[in-house]
């Protein structure tokens, strides 16, 4: 089981050789030189109250973008998020205009959203011991390259890291085994190989990671003797054999338009739920056109609560992607050409680019609740039963958001087409 972890895992070099130790073991070699660059400045608190999210409807558009004709899809944008906007910190010029474009704000008003949200979702691991939810972050920067002050001073103020130092030059491959250690293990051994060693070599000066890890079991969990195999129809019109769970009822979110209806699963924490969306187009492909920009708010808006019968199929699924492409379409080009990206905030001494991002995304669906993990790394998701009001019966493709309720933050985001392929 995966322990309960603070969200700033390391302060010194003793935390770091704490880390270090046991990825070892599974290694051959070691970094020619270990350590950690830090900032003496303290996390910020986390803001009190709660605002709609800046970042929902990047969440939608990068969905959208990713493998769009892929059957089944499941990314965490938030993860994404939070990787980028920690190297957003390290940007400047035309880089840093269109990474804030992308991203929806300016960096501080991300860096004032993240933070408190990373806190929100640490807190409720401190909570409620039936909910597990582990948010981390790690930067690993070349030894002996002067990072820029400022640019630490913003890690350690909202995201809670400081950066490990290793030798991309001298030994990329070890440095690769030490990363997808740490996001191993701070994913539950979900996600144990999120960096390829493809992505790293000895030009290789920094990596900018965010993990996430969430187990929690639903309000009001389903009954495995309700489980039954019923046909589902893909987008294409072939009908599967699928495991459906149902109830007899549930009280959660109701919203249905022309072009949609929607309701929720209520995790046990009342913080998360998982929005389902069904699209009156089977083969509606655009979740960011359906939803709009204010689509959770309208789902999450405790007025609409209601009586539902819901019935869908247990699914799991998972996602590896390299989302450099998909981003320079959604308007960050600059970030990844190295003649013009312009990451001066990070380091003055070499001329840094954006040279992949790779994430990693699995979400596991059954009776009882809810298992997901993602990684990004940025290289440089009844005895008398009340009346039932509304019905909704995902037999058909759908989409999927698993939501921070208070900020409306998409954590993860996906898109069941066929629930038997896995």
């Amino acid at each position: 089981m995966l322990m309960r972890r603070s969200l700033l895992h390391l302060t010194g070099a003793a935390g770091l050789a704490a880390l270090m130790t046991p990825a070892m073991t599974a290694c051959s070699t070691r970094p020619a030189e270990a350590g950690e660059v830090t900032s003496s400045v303290d996390r910020r608190p986390r803001r009190s109250g709660n605002e709609p999210t800046v970042l929902a409807p990047f969440a939608l558009r990068l969905f959208d973008r990713v493998q769009p004709d892929a059957a089944n899809r499941v990314i965490s944008p938030f993860s994404v998020a939070v990787a980028l906007a920690m190297t957003r910190n390290g940007a400047a010029g035309s880089t840093a205009t269109e990474m804030d474009t992308v991203l929806g704000a300016p960096i501080e008003t991300l860096n004032d959203e993240l933070n408190t949200t990373l806190q929100a979702l640490t807190a409720i691991n401190d909570s409620d011991a039936d909910v597990q939810v582990n948010v981390a972050n790690s930067v690993w920067g070349q030894a002996g390259v002067p990072w820029e002050q400022p640019f630490l001073d913003a890690l350690a103020a909202n995201y809670g890291t400081g950066m490990r130092t290793v030798d991309f030059d001298a030994d990329p491959n070890s440095v690769v085994d030490v990363i997808n250690a740490w996001v191993s293990d701070e994913t539950n051994d979900l996600i144990p190989d999120l960096l390829s060693p493809d992505l790293i070599d000895h030009l290789t000066r920094v990596v900018l990671v965010n993990a996430v890890y969430l187990k929690g079991g639903w309000k009001a969990p389903f009954s495995e003797a309700l489980t039954t195999t019923k046909p589902f129809t893909t987008a294409t019109g072939e009908r599967v054999s699928a495991d459906m769970m149902s109830d007899l009822q549930q009280h959660t979110h109701w919203h249905a338009t022309a072009g949609w209806k929607a309701s929720a699963l209520d995790l046990i924490h009342p913080d998360l739920a998982l929005a389902l969306v069904l699209p009156t187009a089977p083969d509606e492909p655009s979740l960011s056109r359906l939803l709009g920009d204010d689509g959770l708010d309208r789902i999450f808006d405790d007025r609409t609560r209601a009586n539902v019968q819901l019935t869908l199929p247990k699914w799991k699924m998972r996602l590896k992607a390299d989302l450099k492409a998909t981003l320079s379409e959604l308007g960050m080009p600059t970030a990844f050409d190295p003649n013009r990206a312009d990451l001066s905030g990070m380091t003055t001494r070499e001329k840094l680019f954006i040279k992949a991002v790779a994430h990693e995304a699995v979400v596991t669906v059954d009776e009882t609740g809810i298992e997901a993990a993602a990684a990004t790394g940025v290289v440089g998701g009844v005895t008398s039963a009340p009346q039932v009001e509304h019905q909704l019966t995902l037999d058909r493709p759908f989409f999927y958001v698993l939501t921070h309720v208070p900020t409306r933050t998409p954590l993860f985001v996906g898109r069941v087409g066929d629930p038997t392929a896995g």
